[in-house]
C-alpha cells in the first residue's frame, strides 16, 4: 500500500475515533477520558450507549436520557420546519 494512502486511511479512522468522543461527551457527566473509554469499549454511537448503560453512573445514564431527548426534539423541529 502506497504509504500516502495509508496516512489517509489512518486519518480517517484517527477522525472517526474524535468524532465518536465528542459525540460521547457531549452526554452530561461523560468527559473526555471517560468517553474516550467507552470508544476504546467499541462504544461509538448514543444507541451503542444506551446498550451499554451498565457502564455509566447514575448521572451519566440521565445525561444519555436528556441528550437523546434533546436530539430527537431538534430531529422533530427540523423536519417540521422543513415541510412547511
Amino acid at each position: 500500500m502506497n504509504l500516502s494512502i495509508y496516512i489517509f486511511f489512518f486519518q480517517i479512522k484517527k477522525d472517526d475515533i474524535n468524532v465518536a468522543i465528542s459525540l460521547l461527551a457531549r452526554v452530561s457527566g461523560i468527559g473526555p477520558a471517560k468517553a474516550k473509554e467507552l470508544v476504546e469499549a467499541g462504544i461509538k454511537t448514543l444507541e451503542d450507549l444506551k446498550k451499554h448503560q451498565d457502564k455509566l453512573t447514575h448521572h451519566q445514564k440521565l445525561g444519555l436520557k436528556y441528550e437523546i431527548d434533546l436530539l430527537t426534539l431538534h430531529i422533530f423541529q427540523l423536519m417540521h420546519n422543513k415541510f412547511l
